[in-house]
């Protein structure tokens, strides 16, 4: 409970981490539209990417993975068929280098198992 109050107590004094945060979210939802993907709409720090089958996204998580991409693996039933997805977050710590990183290399991956 201490930890909660603590958070809420941050948030309210540092409004800005909100803003950059959803920022952060928003700028990556947008740059992997751009590039072909099928992004979720949202106004959270959670951004999923649909990729629509179970062995193309267990094949996406690990090449992510192995290139230093942390994400979430979403596949039925956990989610319905046709939604399978990579789960990304962000924070509103992540800097620009960060988020073009993650961009570059899910677009390098998507181009090479043809989902974009």
């Amino acid at each position: 409970m201490a930890a909660a109050l603590a958070a809420l107590e941050i948030l309210e004094a540092e409004p800005e981490r909100v803003t950059k945060l959803i920022s952060n979210a928003n700028y990556v939802r947008t740059k992997l539209r751009d590039a072909g993907f099928t992004v979720t709409d949202g106004r959270t720090a959670i951004v999923p990417v649909i990729v629509g089958d179970d062995a193309l996204a267990f094949k996406m998580w690990r090449m992510l993975y192995d290139a230093g991409v942390f994400v979430n693996v979403f596949i039925s039933p956990g989610v319905p068929p046709g939604r399978q997805m990579m789960r990304t977050s962000y924070m509103s710590s992540h800097e620009p280098e960060h988020l073009d990183f993650i961009i570059d290399t899910f677009k390098k991956i998507g181009s090479e198992i043809g989902l974009i």
